[in-house]
């Protein structure tokens, strides 16, 4: 579904860029669908990620003020799921930092 890639060790209050990888793992294109991101379980932000042929990616961001503590991010392609899967338990992941 897509790798995270985090700030190593942001300090509370700075303003932290996450950089999400979505990839089609399906055999035919992905439609224009959304994304919808998480911090500790609560939305903090969704966008639009562009039709995705079979086997390729996209990359989006999304940034948030850092806070102190261990926190959940989360990420989930076709969120409002919109578009036809045949695998559509591929489609979040869950990573804590």
């Amino acid at each position: 579904m897509y790798k995270p890639v985090i700030p190593a060790s942001p300090t509370a209050g700075a303003q932290v860029t996450f950089t999400v990888t979505i990839k089609n793992q399906g055999s035919g294109q992905a439609a224009l669908s959304s994304v919808c991101y998480y911090i500790d379980g609560k939305q903090h932000d969704s966008g639009l990620v562009s039709a995705i042929p079979a086997g390729g990616s996209t990359i989006e961001t999304f940034t948030w003020n850092a806070e102190m503590g261990s926190h959940s991010i989360k990420a989930v392609a076709d969120c409002n799921k919109s578009v036809s899967e045949s695998n559509e338990t591929n489609n979040e992941k869950t990573v804590t930092f």
